[in-house]
């Protein structure tokens, strides 16, 4: 049983892993996308540069993320 234990700890932290790097590769795609946006898009959107490393960052506004028009 122990062995059973174990086998499942890793495969949740392997899953744990994936969802995480999934995550991350979502974000940086977003970020690529809306870094690709010009001056005026951006304002058309609600936000400017300065308000994009902010958007990633949790630490930071949450109401970026409700200010963007995509889906955290």
């Amino acid at each position: 049983e122990g062995v059973h234990d174990m086998i499942f700890a890793l495969t949740n932290a392997i899953s744990d892993l994936a969802g995480k790097l999934g995550e991350w590769r979502r974000q940086q795609q977003a970020y690529a996308e809306l870094s690709a946006l010009d001056d005026r898009t951006l304002a058309d959107i609600g936000l400017n540069r300065g308000d994009l490393d902010r958007m990633f960052d949790d630490r930071f506004n949450w109401d970026l993320r409700e200010r963007a028009p995509l889906s955290f």
